[in-house]
């Protein structure tokens, strides 16, 4: 009996121990995983950016294949690859497919596993939309709209692991706070395209019937990325990969496979198409596929989106000087009013704008009550539409009549107008009354004793238009 209670004892001991171990090997940040890629592959340029938003971009290219086989050929690689990773996929659906434009949209849901040792497990829920693009002799794939859960915060690539965010200034280290999730982000990309490449590398092989007289296995034509070597050090270019046509019809003549030049990368460290494809926004996000919890959407007829981070101005002097418009509500209801207490700033790790409303104001039932809303600002020309705004209530004065001003809907279905140069779109993430003897400042609070003090409300910026 000793003998086993010292056995157990022995066990539990070697498991806190192990567990401690692995615990401390996870505080040792680029000792938690493994790493696909020499260090530098992650730096400027693995992320890459189109119009301030993350968008992943792979091709390749496809001599003799048609659009419509490379299409169907797609879709049997999405069926196969949702049984592959089964294990981490939490939720993939096509939400839409066009085959005469050879599109095909996939919204993902899964881990993003950073550890899985033992009794330690770090893990991402991980959101991304994958867009391919199938036209004669060509698929693209580009991987965007990534999302993360992690530890119960919600972060948007472009805020965690873009090149901006992520690296140093010099651009020649990855930050420990958002390494893992950046180089995993990358690996989770390249391990895509390496699965759509092997598909049609497969199929290939399944088509191509042995020649007489060969022995052993045929050969695998892989991209000379896969089989270029590299020297220490070097940052290796990958070009787009090319894979044998279709074998022909019976009786047919084989035709040689067109040569494909290599792509020139974008920047150190990272490749994408020589060509970019354009993204406008009716294309790469159409409609229906509108981000329920970010509130992107597709477009915002006259603008274009930039990221928050891009906000051009001095926010001081458009906000005391300009002036800007707060609206709130929906196509139902909806009313606007003149603003000149605000900022712009971080909370819990989100973009953010504030403004402050006194609760004596119209607008202010429209904020307490609804989830999204605006700031818009205007030039000089519209100085009385604002004064009008800033002057009268919604309650009896009807602001778009009286300002001549032209209501439009955003994504988020929140409410803002056509003559403003600047709409940022916000959802409401914090809201506080204000109380005098929050005021550190005696003479301010002995002003604001008798009087209500306004309430302030946090936005997080969902989206920036501008003209």
């Amino acid at each position: 009996m000793k003998r086993v209670l010292r056995w157990v004892c022995c066990a539990a001991l070697c498991v806190l121990a192990l567990s401690e171990a692995g615990w401390a090997n996870d505080k040792k940040e680029g000792q938690t995983f493994t790493q696909k890629q020499p260090e530098n592959y992650y730096l400027a340029g693995a992320v890459p950016e189109v119009n301030g938003k993350v968008v992943f971009r792979r091709e390749l290219e496809l001599p003799g294949w048609s659009q419509d086989q490379i299409f169907d050929k797609v879709k049997e690689w999405l069926v196969r690859s949702e049984q592959q990773d089964q294990d981490i996929i939490l939720n993939r659906n096509i939400v839409r497919e066009d085959k005469a434009k050879g599109e095909i949209y996939v919204q993902n849901q899964e881990y993003l596993v950073f550890v899985d040792r033992g009794l330690s497990l770090d893990r991402a829920d991980f959101s991304f939309l994958q867009r391919y693009i199938c036209s004669p002799g060509k698929c693209v794939l580009e991987v965007s709209r990534l999302k993360y859960v992690y530890d119960n915060e919600t972060h948007m690539a472009e805020g965690w692991i873009s090149d901006d965010y992520a690296l140093d200034k010099n651009k020649t280290k990855v930050y420990p706070g958002v390494r893992r999730q950046r180089i995993k982000t990358v690996d989770r990309v390249d391990e895509l395209f390496a699965g759509l490449t092997g598909s049609f590398m497969v199929l290939q092989l399944a088509q191509t019937p042995v020649q007489a007289g060969m022995t052993g296995a045929p050969s695998v034509m892989f991209p000379a990325s896969q089989t270029a070597p590299v020297q220490s050090g070097q940052v290796p270019a990958a070009p787009a990969a090319t894979v044998p046509a279709p074998a022909p019809a019976e009786g047919a003549v084989a035709t040689a496979p067109a040569v494909v030049p290599p792509a020139v990368p974008e920047k150190k460290g990272h490749w994408v198409a020589e060509t970019p494809l354009p993204l406008p926004e009716t294309q790469t996000e159409p409609a229906g596929l509108a981000d329920t919890q970010t509130g992107e959407g597709t477009a915002l007829p006259g603008y274009k989106r930039i990221a928050p981070q891009q906000i051009p101005g001095n926010i001081i002097k458009m906000l005391n000087d300009n002036w800007m418009l707060v609206t709130a509500g929906n196509d139902a209801k909806f009313n606007m009013m003149t603003a000149s207490w605000g900022g712009l700033g971080v909370l819990f790790g989100k973009p953010v704008a504030f403004c402050f409303v006194s609760p004596l104001r119209y607008t202010w039932q429209l904020l307490d009550k609804g989830d999204t809303y605006t700031l818009s600002f205007y030039t000089e020309a519209y100085r009385d539409a604002l004064q009008i705004c800033g002057t009268t209530s919604g309650s009896d004065t009807d602001k778009v009549r009286a300002t001549g001003l032209t209501p439009v809907t955003t994504p988020s279905g929140a409410k803002a107008f056509g003559e403003a140069w600047m709409v940022v779109e916000c959802r409401k993430l914090m809201q506080q009354s204000l109380s005098p003897g929050a005021i550190v400042d005696s003479a301010e609070r002995a002003n604001w004793n008798t009087k209500p003090l306004n309430t302030m409300f946090i936005g997080e910026i969902i989206n920036v238009w501008i003209k």
